[in-house]
């Protein structure tokens, strides 16, 4: 038996590191904190199948690398799961690069894809809560 996100699971090894499937076996647990709210595995197990459905109608399949500029928000996460469930590498652009920065890094990856929509249309699914950290020296 493997443990992961807080439970026990006798899958295999890479689906135990599926949110989806943690969204199968505990799907109302906490997943994820943002601003006020908190999404439980079912609320973003659902937001990262669309993302899935968005990136299949455009022919990415598994090993295609995909581009993001990722942020601290709940869209980001949807798609990094995304890319992990399709088996997709995902191609990080610091949101700070210049242009001509970011036009190096795509033309030496290449990817197929330039993911620039949102999952999410919830005003409450803006930032993510960042995790807390203890004090120096309370560790």
């Amino acid at each position: 038996m493997l443990r992961g996100w807080g439970f026990i699971s006798t899958r295999t090894p890479m689906r135990e590191l599926s949110l989806l499937t943690a969204a199968e076996e505990v799907p109302a647990h906490d997943c994820l904190i943002a601003g006020d709210r908190v999404w439980s595995f079912a609320d973003v197990a659902a937001r990262v199948r669309a993302a899935l459905a968005l990136l299949r109608a455009r022919d990415v399949e598994a090993g295609d690398r995909v581009a993001l500029t990722p942020g601290v928000d709940v869209d980001s996460t949807v798609w990094l799961y995304a890319l992990f469930e399709l088996g997709c590498p995902a191609v990080l652009l610091h949101p700070r690069l210049t242009d001509r920065e970011r036009s190096v890094v795509l033309e030496e990856a290449q990817p197929v894809h330039l993911i620039d929509e949102r999952i999410t249309e919830d005003p409450s699914a803006v930032d993510v809560s960042p995790l807390f950290s203890p004090p120096t020296g309370q560790i």
